[in-house]
């Protein structure tokens, strides 16, 4: 069972994904090749419907959001 804490935590990675999302040059099947998520279950996960393993879909999201991060950072 989801604790209250990472359900939380996935609705903020949720909202950030989503604000990427609007960046041009950004789209889900991007994400997806960069986490190795695959489509269906990235889209599934950011509308809240995927019923697998969502912790493990957050963690990967997590350290990509990570790694956009770091990269838009080194390019300024």
């Amino acid at each position: 069972m989801k604790t209250t804490a990472s359900r939380i935590n996935e609705e903020e990675l949720r909202k950030a994904v989503q604000k990427r999302l609007e960046q041009p040059g950004m789209s889900q099947s991007r994400i997806s090749r960069e986490t190795g998520i695959n489509k269906a279950r990235l889209s599934q996960w950011l509308s809240g419907k995927y019923a697998g393993d969502t912790e493990s879909v957050a963690l990967e999201v997590e350290r990509w959001l990570r790694r956009e991060a770091m990269e838009s950072d080194a390019s300024q």
